[in-house]
């Protein structure tokens, strides 16, 4: 089984944990979730600058998604002034998952 493969079956499995698993990370409790979905972008990052050109985005909802991430970013960046660090940090979290 591919390591992208075994990540994702992590995230769906920590997923189940929810709310309830948590580490703490300089005053801040970051969910087992967020550590794993950190993992697998990264490593899917990787995995997509390597095989960029093997890959085939569905353009029925890459678009949609796509457009949606960046509404969603352009709203974080405008209203970032208004959280301080700690809001700013959990809620990109949000927009990573």
């Amino acid at each position: 089984m591919g390591l992208l493969k075994l990540l994702f079956i992590l995230v769906i499995l920590l997923f189940t944990f929810g709310e309830v698993i948590r580490v703490p990370v300089a005053g801040l409790s970051i969910k087992l979730i967020d550590i794993g979905i950190i993992l697998l972008a990264a490593y899917w990052g990787l995995f997509i600058t390597k095989n960029f050109k093997k890959i085939k985005i569905n353009k029925e909802l890459g678009i949609p998604v796509l457009i949606f991430s960046a509404v969603a970013l352009l709203s974080l960046i405008l209203n970032a002034r208004l959280l301080n660090l700690n809001e700013l940090f959990i809620s990109s979290l949000y927009l990573i998952r």
